[in-house]
């Protein structure tokens, strides 16, 4: 590699340089250039895979908002080159730890959300809305138990709806509790829902939900395998063992 203070067309006389680290630091420029292989789908795909090192290690130009497919580009961790790879695979998984319930018990539910990215999910919407057979419902974000900040508000009265920032790896959980108010033979039935911002693609939108289903049931009575929870939601290594899977 030839470097120069400027380029321009024609021939001309520079430096050698071995690597794009050494012409960075000799020529003040190129600081985020890196010399890796892209990881581009084909020679003739220059579409980036997911395992490109070239996501979100650019520097945003301005007046440079798109990509070569017309997609938004991210205005502070762009990808270097033409393709921008804008994936967050959010995740989320929840259980109260029990098999049954009874009609006017408290329960708790553990709900974790997490991201696995390749990016940042900033503006990621999180949703528990309530059934008809749980009332008094409350819900708050455990910071203690998450590697990600609490969001503000971090606690609330009725459906939990938080907006949360997740870097790659983080994750956040929320407590829920509510009372059982039902009848006898029917089901508590909670879904959790995360959602990316529209400026995101989740790559893996099945496992966006999770759902806790227990059935309610009279005093002196045990439920057996009626949990059902989604358990392989999660792949985030701390989000996997904050919720025991």
């Amino acid at each position: 590699m030839r470097g120069f203070p400027k380029w321009f067309p024609g021939r001309g006389f520079g430096t050698d340089y071995a690597t794009v680290a050494a012409w960075a630091a000799a020529v003040s420029d190129d600081a985020n250039s890196i010399q890796q292989d892209p990881a581009y789908v084909s020679d003739s795909d220059l579409h980036l895979q997911t395992t490109s090192p070239l996501i979100a290690t650019g520097t945003n130009v301005p007046g440079i908002t798109n990509d070569f497919d017309n997609q938004a580009r991210s205005p502070t961790s762009p990808c270097i080159g033409a393709d921008e790879i804008i994936d967050a695979d959010v995740q989320i998984d929840k259980s109260n730890g029990v098999t049954g319930l009874l009609n006017g018990q408290s329960t708790v539910y553990a709900i974790v959300v997490a991201n696995a990215g390749p990016v940042a999910a900033n503006g990621a919407s999180v949703t528990d809305t309530l059934p008809a057979t749980l009332i008094n419902g409350s819900w708050a974000c455990v910071q203690a138990q998450s590697t990600a900040t609490r969001p503000t508000p971090d606690a609330g009265v009725g459906n939990l709806a938080s907006t949360v920032n997740l870097n790659v790896g983080q994750h956040l959980r929320f407590d829920v509790l509510g009372t059982v108010d039902g009848t006898v033979g029917a089901f508590v039935t909670n879904t959790a829902s995360v959602a990316v911002p529209n400026t995101l693609n989740d790559p893996s939108p099945g496992n966006n939900s999770a759902t806790d289903q227990d059935p309610i049931l009279s005093i002196g009575l045990f439920a057996d395998g009626f949990e059902n929870s989604s358990r392989a939601n999660l792949t985030v290594p701390g989000a996997v063992a904050e919720m025991g899977e």
